[in-house]
């Protein structure tokens, strides 16, 4: 299970109205009738339409600046291996994706992610520490059935490099073809002929390394290689919640509130410490999950183990990237992250190798967003 508090943005800015948001999370009810359309929920409304969803969040922004933040986003990623679980609770032990459940099943499974969503909530409210729950929290939520692959996605990163090269090759194949008719010399023709031999099973090769949506090998005629905006298969359910900056009695909780030890007065009067805690709130949202469902989470389903797998990733790459022999001695056995990017003010521009590192680390470990 994997929790994400988004951070807001030009694109995402969450300083005024949330109609931009709540629109663009209607997404999936395109191209469908007003009873096929899957409705924004909370604590209190199981379906609420695109309109109201947008009204619950915009009335609630009393006591806010123009530059304060009136509502947060994050998204609850359950893993493969997580929904299969749930597709087994209501009846399917088959099951790969949400098409391969019943309307029955579905509409069970449906229920299975709502009561969890809520009580993904009411960690939500305790991890601020200041007396409140998940009823008294401003959110909507909205259940996604589908992903799509972005150019960031590195099925399409990977396929474009390739594609690049194959491009390269058929420069080179009609080269050698052009040789071949300006030749006459035999001699030459068959060393030509062998070298466009050459160049085609490497372009052949090339194909057969496309990565595609059915991961089987690569039929260049087909054109099912992976590209930006195809469908990613599977499972894909994962819910998008915004939330007020405002609970309903306008107090104010901010997930960016990081810091710990400072105290302000709760609704009920009495000082409480302010401060959220991300790594708290990502276990416990995974520990509840297990708990919920007598789910026995893999190692790699674990927040804390997908946590240490990147940080162990980013060492490695930064460390790979750096040829100073100097530079290398004294990365080696430091084994805070901090510190070898201190270390590497030695190498030629580290701001763009990081970046680039950073780039690779994110694509490898992103969920399926």
């Amino acid at each position: 299970m994997f929790v994400k508090i988004e951070k807001s943005n030009k694109s995402t800015d969450n300083k005024g109205t949330s109609s931009a948001i709540i629109s663009y999370l209607s997404k999936e009810n395109e191209g469908k009738t007003p009873n096929e359309f899957e409705g924004f929920f909370n604590h209190d409304n199981d379906n609420i339409n695109e309109v109201k969803a947008t009204e619950l969040i915009d009335k609630q922004n009393k006591n806010l600046g123009k530059t304060e933040a009136k509502f947060y986003t994050f998204t609850i990623n359950p893993s493969q291996k997580e929904m299969e679980h749930l597709s087994k609770i209501v009846g399917n032990d088959t099951a790969k994706s949400t098409a391969d459940l019943s309307v029955s099943q579905k509409k069970d499974f449906d229920i299975l992610i709502k009561s969890y969503t809520k009580n993904v909530m009411e960690l939500y409210a305790h991890n601020f520490k200041k007396n409140i729950k998940g009823s008294d929290l401003v959110y909507i939520a909205k259940q996604e059935e589908k992903r799509k692959y972005s150019n960031l996605s590195k099925e399409v990163q990977s396929n474009k490099n390739i594609e690049e090269q194959i491009k390269n090759k058929v420069v080179e194949k009609l080269k050698i073809e052009q040789n071949i008719d300006d030749k006459k010399n035999y001699k030459s023709i068959n060393n030509l002929e062998e070298q466009k031999h050459l160049v085609n099973k490497e372009i052949k090769d090339l194909q057969a390394k496309y990565i595609t949506i059915d991961e089987k090998p690569y039929e260049y005629k087909k054109g099912n290689k992976i590209k930006d905006g195809d469908l990613k298969a599977g499972f894909q359910t994962h819910i998008h919640i915004v939330v007020h900056h405002n609970t309903k009695d306008y107090i104010k909780i901010s997930p960016n509130a990081t810091s710990r030890g400072h105290k302000q007065k709760s609704g009920k009067g009495d000082k409480v410490k302010i401060g959220f805690n991300h790594k708290e709130f990502k276990e416990n949202s995974g520990n509840m999950f297990n708990e919920q469902f007598n789910y026995k989470p893999k190692k790699y389903d674990k927040y804390s183990s997908i946590k240490g797998k990147v940080k162990g990733k980013v060492k490695q790459e930064l460390t790979k990237n750096v040829v100073d022999e100097t530079t290398m001695k004294a990365i080696k056995g430091v084994k805070d992250i901090a510190e070898i990017i201190s270390t590497l003010a030695s190498v030629t521009n580290p701001t763009a190798l990081l970046q680039k590192v950073l780039t690779k680390i994110f694509n490898e470990f992103k969920p399926r967003i």
